[in-house]
């Protein structure tokens, strides 16, 4: 991970994300993603980061929905105009998904997507 201030940060891929919720589940515990933000630097608000963002939450909530063990989704809020990072992270914010008018971002639709794909069971 990269400290705030640096590049975006990048989130593990599913597989890894995965193999620990997994890793706690054979130890009999129930997992969940709880309180998911992936901030985006003030400066870099683009479509090109949005859609990084959007990935981002893909590839979590994959991770979850792929382990038995994994219970819930959440994020920290909705919209991004309630977000708690600008306050302690003045160069970072946008990590919802909603910005700040509760307009939907492409996070949104990442996150819809993969809760109404078909699955193959």
């Amino acid at each position: 991970m990269v400290e705030p201030g640096g590049d975006f940060m990048q989130v593990p891929s599913a597989k890894i994300i995965a193999e620990n919720l997994n890793r706690f589940g054979k130890l009999g515990l129930k997992t969940m993603i709880a309180s998911t933000d992936i901030s985006i630097l003030n400066t870099d608000v683009s479509a090109a980061t949005l859609a990084q963002q959007a990935q981002g939450f893909r590839t979590i909530l994959q991770a979850c929905l792929s382990a038995p063990s994994c219970e819930a989704f959440g994020t920290w809020g909705v919209g991004d105009k309630d977000s708690w990072i600008p306050q302690f992270f003045p160069k970072w914010g946008a990590p919802l998904l909603f910005d700040t008018n509760y307009k939907p971002k492409p996070a949104y639709q990442a996150v819809r997507d993969e809760l109404t794909r078909p699955t193959s069971e």
